[in-house]
């Protein structure tokens, strides 16, 4: 029953990450239909990111009370009509209110899938279940962007939102064999229970570390696009579909990490330097115009990021066993955060200081997370010295 269970949640897990991502690679063409900058145009990104950032710790609250069964057949369910709605806009402005209100609803969606995984998986399981959760993430991700833009280049970029309303309205019924888990602590969940993940003396370093990793990969998912058509003054949407195709390394990263962290002990300081590395080598590679390199740079900025993504996740449920609905929701604020901040500063900087430059202020980011991580580990380290 649970292998069912799962299944579906790994589904909608795809389908969640395919509508948060699919208008990414598409955001010049976007531009180009509205009459909008590239500035305007990556608000889509930011419209979601948001909302994401601030709703799911209130979610997070909210889902240790409530079944997140219901929330997952309530959010999909808006999704379909967001979805048709965005098909159908005439105006950016009215793009950046659909994805507003989908921001305010995929919170709902992933904070629920990720309880219920957490709910129904041994805690000897949790590392290998949030792996493939976070693979499949990556997967659905670079499903969504590569359907808008294979769509974009040969018949319509609106025909990606058709086909996501219909796929959310086919797992609807299916929904209703979801176990309708109740949340198991049935006494009040004061504020003080809500902020504890925030000021658990090890998550308070764990959360910026990932707020910033996850700004750096946003930076470069949300303006590369731009950077392409610019550098290889081109409308072809296939070099953008070549560099973004590296991103499925990431797949393989995150499910590495489950044999990384049995075998290589202090995983969490040893892995995140070493991914900070490459992510700095990704960074460096930006600065040369040749295809090649951005391909280079994809590869080892994506890798690194969601290894260090798969390593946190599940230090997070480790850390917080108590109230595992609000640990994800912080997780998750923490996180969508930096995705928020990364869909619009950087293109500020790249018009204030340039493409170049603006590598070098990521890369300059990247140190700090590490630092970061280092006080993790000295935290935790002297967490097991006091017993």
């Amino acid at each position: 029953m649970m292998q069912t269970e799962h299944r579906l949640l790994y589904l909608l897990t795809l389908l969640a990450y395919s509508i948060l991502y699919a208008p990414q690679p598409i955001l010049p063409a976007l531009a180009e239909e509205f009459n909008s900058s590239a500035n305007q145009a990556a608000l889509l990104t930011t419209a979601v990111m948001l909302p994401l950032a601030i709703a799911p710790l209130s979610y997070g609250y909210l889902l240790e009370k409530i079944s997140a069964k219901t929330g997952l057949i309530l959010s999909c369910g808006v999704m379909a009509v967001c979805h048709l709605a965005f098909a159908n806009i005439t105006a950016i402005e009215q793009a950046i209110i659909i994805r507003a209100i989908e921001g305010m609803t995929l919170p709902v969606m992933l904070t629920s899938i990720m309880t219920l995984l957490t709910r129904t998986t041994p805690s000897e399981k949790l590392q290998t279940t949030l792996s493939i959760y976070i693979a499949l993430t990556i997967v659905g991700g670079l499903g969504g962007r590569t359907l808008s833009m294979l769509l974009t280049e040969y018949l319509d970029w609106r025909l990606t939102f058709y086909l996501l309303a219909g796929f959310s309205l086919l797992l609807l019924p299916m929904m209703k064999g979801l176990p309708d888990h109740k949340p198991p602590h049935q006494n009040p969940i004061h504020l003080k229970e809500l902020f504890s993940c925030i000021k658990h003396p090890s998550n308070r370093y764990l959360y910026p570390f990932i707020m910033i990793q996850f700004f750096t990969m946003v930076a470069i998912l949300n303006f590369i696009p731009f950077r392409i058509m610019e550098a290889f003054d081109t409308d072809s949407y296939w070099p953008i579909l070549l560099v973004y195709s590296f991103y499925i390394v990431a797949i393989g990263t995150a499910l590495a990490t489950i044999k990384m962290r049995r075998k290589i002990k202090d995983l969490q300081v040893k892995g995140g330097i070493f991914w900070l590395v490459l992510t700095a080598l990704g960074l460096w590679s930006f600065s040369f115009d040749h295809l090649a390199m951005y391909c280079l740079g994809f590869t080892l900025v994506s890798g690194a990021i969601f290894a260090n993504h798969s390593i946190c996740s599940t230090e997070v449920n480790h850390n917080e066993n108590k109230y595992s609905a609000l640990a994800n929701g912080t997780y998750l604020t923490f996180y969508y955060t930096g995705g928020a901040l990364g869909s619009i500063l950087p293109g500020l900087w790249i018009i204030q200081w340039g493409w170049n430059n603006t590598l070098y202020v990521l890369i300059t980011g990247c140190i700090i997370s590490t630092m970061t991580l280092l006080l993790y580990f000295k935290s935790k380290a002297s967490l097991y010295e006091r017993g």
